[in-house]
């Protein structure tokens, strides 16, 4: 008999405090036996790329959508330009990934 892993998938508001709070949650499902994809923006994405992500194991994985700004953009929390941005580019991107995981049906 096959086993099936539960599977979450975590998509954090792209601010630091959101994020790192989320990745905490992450490692403590990833070390219970759950796969967990964490999906966060390209942006924030590249900068976690940069620290010492504890990414070794088999059931974490990391996942990126834009978030549509421009690169110098400060994209900070309150910023409504990041919310609005956020809806227009990412949600499309979301969708995809959910689709492609397999888990889930979304109309």
């Amino acid at each position: 008999m096959k086993t099936v892993i539960p599977h979450v998938m975590v998509f954090p508001y792209p601010a630091q405090g959101h994020i790192n709070a989320m990745l905490g949650l992450s490692e403590l499902l990833n070390i219970a036996g759950i796969r967990v994809t964490f999906i966060t923006t390209e942006h924030i994405l590249h900068k976690l790329s940069n620290t010492s992500l504890n990414n070794s194991a088999d059931l974490l994985s990391f996942r990126a959508v834009p978030d549509g700004l421009p690169d110098d953009h400060d994209r900070s929390p309150q910023d409504r330009d990041l919310m609005h941005s956020l809806h227009m580019h990412a949600a499309p991107a979301l969708r995809m990934i959910l689709r492609s995981s397999g888990d889930l049906r979304i109309e």
